[in-house]
Order: structure tokens, then C-alpha cells, then sequence
């Protein structure tokens, strides 16, 4: 099923349909809609149901549409992408949304507001899992280029403040993207309430110091073999944890990660850790790393220096498979 909704619903006056001038639309709702786009191995989908160019009558008049929208809702509703050839999915659930604004086949501005849960998946890794998004966003719509611009937004990646930018074109056979994405004012901690759901009870209790920055930009073209190509730069510096049941903290954490993909094939994604560091006492840990062929077999190649006793790390890091280890990690 393309799509499914419980409930659709429409308010406005029925004299608006005989005029000459924009229609005004009090409110539209939808609930419990439930979105499925697919693409298969030989490049179908179950979306493409547009007419053909052939097929499309003309319109005479060369004036604009214009819709007048006092509020709109959509709640309850999930949306899911599969692309079957290339491994990628991507989900937004609990989608709660609302917006007012103006509707014209010229430009199009909207006045929005949303919640709901990002999740995104390439080649069986998971690099966002349910992740709470609250996002404030003013959006211009160019329906005549099919162009959709982030004039005016900032919202939180889960407890992360983040401001977004750019825009979205979609072409015929693809989405030309140039978005940007950066961090505003954060501490270490926010960083930590971006770990999944299966990981967030090793971050409750905790007290954490530091600074965190997120910034990157998605750019050129999105389709059947393509991705845009991606320069995201993830710096963390003087960060200190300390799990409330245990005796010593993790201290001194300095982390500069790259995520990056120069050509827009998805296998040349690759992650670069550079100086990473972090300190339980005066034992230290640094760790430089390339991981390559994300989609596939995925390669690394680093290099570790740790002096590092393991009972000093047990009193610090609450692992399970910690607790019955003993000795040195010399490297």
C-alpha cells in the first residue's frame, strides 16, 4: 500500500469554490497516515503515478493558483523509504505536524512546526535510530521548479539545538540537494542523548563537562546511483563522564570525527577519526582511524597507543564484559 490514512478532513466555506480570487481553506487535517515508498532492484517504484506529459491537459489561463491556509495538521503518521538496490532506508514515525501559510503555483511559504523520530539505515549500518527531532521551520515552495527552501529554521536533534539551511530541488530522475547543518551553543551531554534507544541507560546518572560541534553540508544530486556528497565534521573537546555508581571518570576526551563522500557513490563514504583521546587517571588512550566501504565489508585502518589498566577502566565504564576481565591493555 502507497498510502493509508484514518482520517482526512477538510474545513472551509462553500461559497469560496465560485469566486475569482484565492481560496480560502480554514483547516485540513490528517491523521494516522501511514506513507510507503519503495524502489526495487531494476530502479521501479510504487510513486511514480503521474500522467505523462502527453496525457496532461493544458491550462489557457496564465494566472496562478493561490490557496489561502489558515492551519493544516498531520498527526499520528509515519512515512518510510526503501531502496531495495542500494540498502538505504529511512523513516520518520510519530510524525506530528502543523503549519499555516500560502499556496500558489509561483511561491509558497509556510509557517511550521514538527515532531517526530528520524531513523537511517545504509547497508546494514545504522547511523540514526529513532532519534526525537523538534523542528520550527519557516519553508518557501516553488511549485513551478519543484524547489522547497529552509529560510529561517532551528530545532533540537533530540536534545541537540541545531540550525538547518539550504534547499531541495526534485528534477525528474532526482533531488538536487545543497543543505547545511550546524550545531548552535551545545555541551558534551547533548551528544550523549544522540546514542540509540539500546544505549541510552549506560547515559542516565551521568555527570559530564565539554563542548561539542556538529557542522556539515549535503550537496549535489540524489538518485538511483548517486547520494549527495557529504562533508560533516564532529569535534568534541575537554570532555569528562562519571557514572554515578562508579569511582573514577573518563576524562579529557578530544575527538575530531569526518564523515565524507567526494564523488556521491555511496560505497567512497568513508569516516576519518583523527586524534582521539581520552585519559582515566594517568592512564591514556589515542586513537586515529579510516573506516571505508560503509555499504559492504567495511575496512579500517588505524592505529591505537593505550597504556591502559583494565581495573581502572572497569571503575570507570559500565560494560557487562568488563567485569570479568583483568590485566593490561598495552598497544
Amino acid at each position: 500500500t502507497l498510502v493509508l490514512a484514518k482520517k482526512v478532513s477538510l474545513t472551509m466555506p462553500v461559497t469560496e469554490l465560485f469566486g475569482d480570487d484565492a481560496v480560502t481553506i480554514h483547516s485540513f487535517g490528517i491523521e494516522g497516515a501511514n506513507l510507503n515508498l519503495k524502489e526495487n532492484t531494476e530502479d521501479q517504484t510504487n510513486y511514480d503515478i503521474s500522467k505523462s506529459a502527453e496525457d496532461t491537459a493544458t491550462s489557457d489561463s496564465n494566472e496562478a493558483v493561490q490557496f489561502e491556509i489558515s492551519s493544516y495538521e498531520i498527526s499520528d503518521s509515519k512515512l518510510n523509504y526503501e531502496d531495495l538496490d542500494t540498502g538505504l532506508s529511512f523513516s520518520l514515525s510519530n510524525i506530528e505536524h502543523e503549519g499555516e501559510g500560502t499556496f500558489s503555483l509561483e511561491e509558497s511559504l509556510l509557517n511550521t512546526q514538527t515532531q517526530t523520530n528520524i531513523s537511517l539505515r545504509t547497508g546494514g549500518v545504522t547511523w540514526l535510530d529513532e532519534i526525537p527531532v523538534n523542528l520550527k521551520a519557516i519553508i518557501g515552495i516553488d511549485l513551478e521548479n519543484n524547489t522547497y527552501t529552509f529560510k529561517d529554521n532551528s530545532g533540537f536533534l533530540r536534545d541537540l539545538p541545531v540550525e538547518l539551511s539550504g534547499s531541495v530541488q526534485i528534477l525528474k530522475e532526482s533531488q538536487k540537494w545543497a543543505v547545511n547543518l550546524r550545531t548552535l551553543n551545545s555541551d558534551f551531554a547533548n551528544f550523549l542523548s544522540l546514542l540509540p534507544e539500546a544505549y541510552k541507560g549506560f547515559t542516565d546518572g551521568i555527570t559530564s563537562h565539554g563542548t561539542f560541534e556538529l557542522e556539515g553540508i549535503l550537496e549535489g544530486n540524489w538518485d538511483d546511483t548517486h547520494i549527495p556528497k557529504l562533508d560533516f565534521h564532529i569535534v568534541a573537546k575537554n570532555g569528562y563522564l562519571k557514572y554515578p555508581d562508579l569511582g573514577k571518570a573518563l576524562e579529557n576526551i578530544q575527538f575530531e570525527i569526518g564523515v565524507k563522500n567526494t564523488t556521491g557513490l555511496p560505497k567512497d563514504t568513508f569516516i576519518a577519526i583523527n586524534n582521539a583521546v581520552f585519559s582515566i587517571g594517568s592512564d591514556k588512550v589515542h586513537l586515529s582511524s579510516v573506516l571505508t566501504e560503509l555499504t559492504g565489508n567495511m575496512h579500517v585502518n588505524g592505529t591505537l597507543k593505550a597504556n591502559v589498566d583494565l581495573k581502572n577502566l572497569k571503575e570507570a565504564y559500565p560494560l557487562e564484559s568488563l567485569k570479568t576481565v583483568e590485566g593490561k591493555l598495552l598497544a
